[in-house]
């Protein structure tokens, strides 16, 4: 029970903390130093939290989809679903255009 205790404490906290960065992108119209801050936050594994790839995936095309004219975002999100999605389907194709065109 105390696992369960443990799991739901690490849960809980990593939604504030994803709370809290989803306001910060709100009230600062989608800033790209809050999306690179949120991203590097959601792949740090030292932090403690629960990691969940899609969402870290997905967050990587939110950003994308405003800042698709930055080529380290690209390079990032391109290492991210090399390295920690290849059990999971691919990327979108989305990912695969932007990987071109950098």
């Amino acid at each position: 029970m105390s696992s369960s205790s443990k799991d739901y404490g690490k849960a809980l906290k990593a939604l504030r903390e994803r709370d809290m960065y989803e306001l910060q992108l709100e009230q600062t119209g989608g800033a790209y130093e809050v999306f690179t801050a949120y991203l590097d936050w959601e792949e740090t594994s030292t932090k403690g939290h629960v990691q969940i790839p899609r969402l870290t995936q997905m967050l990587f095309e939110r950003a994308l989809v405003t800042y698709w004219q930055h080529p380290k975002l690209w390079e990032d999100y391109a290492y991210y679903g090399v390295h920690f999605l290849p059990s999971l389907t691919p990327p979108s194709p989305f990912a695969f255009v932007g990987v071109n065109r950098c």
